[in-house]
């Protein structure tokens, strides 16, 4: 018998290729990335006084169900904005430009994620934050304090190097949140179209698999990472991690009552993994600030928050903890 002819296996794009690729068909992430990356600028994790305890003592972050967020719809709205787009004239223009690279990768990634939307939209787990202004190192920011302040609010403020690392250790991946109408998302998907028109040529010589692997990623981070116009001043970024389609070992899930309501919910380590490129996680190179809100327990909470930080290895605890000045009524 002849023996099977064996298909050669594609090698893996490189990072200068995934760059390029990211050029094309993620624009707004890299604006912002490049943005921060220049101005130094830092992020802010606003959450309840128990939730900086969580993260402060078991060096974790939790992620939490898309299904648990302060409102479901947040993630609904991305996804109707991308249905709207891809069957109207903005993503009949996509699609006829990346037909032009692979002829039927458009209906091949449509039908694909049409099976993973589900999956997508339920079983991703996110951890919220917050572009973290220098004039804000004071007080905070008082729509966040309203949000977290019941009883007590702490803001965490974190360095941004470890969200842009190169590094696929964790699987979860950081993308700013664009804040889009309809008719915004249709521009954007037209600048899609334009993109990949420009770059057929490398986008053509892109391995298929690869180029269907990108597409869905960025219809992931879309659905995921779009909210309404309304809520622009919460400057948010979102770390999402869907186990369903990439999973890690080194992140673990676990089962907590949270306000109430039992959930799964995936515990991301703060904890250098140098052999496969990320570092600067770790409470003492992360964290730059720790702000506590306005609350009628300011000592309590200051001295926890000390303890917490020198367990933690922070040098100067007390250097680190300011404490808002905001007359929030509660």
């Amino acid at each position: 018998m002849d023996q099977p002819t064996l298909q050669p296996v594609p090698s893996w794009p490189t990072l200068e290729d995934w760059d390029r690729f990211d050029a094309a068909l993620f624009p707004y992430m890299v604006q912002q990335r490049y943005r921060m990356r220049t101005n130094g600028g830092k992020f802010v994790h606003y959450t309840s006084g128990e939730g900086a305890e969580g993260i402060l003592k078991n060096r974790v972050v939790w992620l939490r169900s898309t299904t648990c967020m302060n409102d479901y719809s947040e993630a609904v709205h991305g996804y109707q904005c991308l249905r709207h787009s891809w069957h109207g004239d903005s993503g009949r223009a996509f699609q006829d430009a990346l037909e032009k690279c692979h002829p039927g990768i458009a209906a091949e990634v449509a039908g694909l994620f049409d099976k993973q939307a589900g999956a997508i939209l339920e079983g991703t787990f996110v951890a919220c934050f917050s572009e973290h202004d220098p004039s804000e190192d004071m007080h905070g920011r008082l729509s966040m304090w309203r949000a977290y302040c019941n009883p007590t609010g702490v803001g965490l403020v974190l360095n941004s190097d470890p969200f842009f690392a190169k590094s696929d250790a964790l699987k979860a991946y950081s993308s700013p949140v664009a804040y889009l109408s309809d008719a915004d998302f249709d521009r954007l998907v037209y600048t899609l179209a334009e993109n990949v028109e420009r770059d057929r040529e490398f986008l053509g010589s892109m391995n298929r698999t690869f180029m269907v692997l990108g597409l869905l990623n960025m219809m992931r981070f879309a659905i995921l990472c779009t909210k309404h116009p309304a809520f622009l001043e919460e400057r948010e970024w979102r770390v999402l991690y869907t186990p369903s389609l990439f999973a890690s070992a080194h992140i673990q899930r676990s089962v907590r009552t949270i306000r109430g309501v039992p959930q799964a919910v995936y515990d991301l380590p703060l904890k250098n993994i140098p052999n496969e490129g990320l570092v600067g996680i770790e409470i003492p190179e992360l964290l730059r600030r720790v702000i506590i809100g306005p609350t009628q327990f300011v000592s309590a909470t200051h001295a926890a928050i000390w303890h917490l930080l020198k367990d933690a290895g922070v040098v100067d605890p007390s250097g680190c903890i300011h404490v808002s000045g905001v007359p929030l009524r509660t």
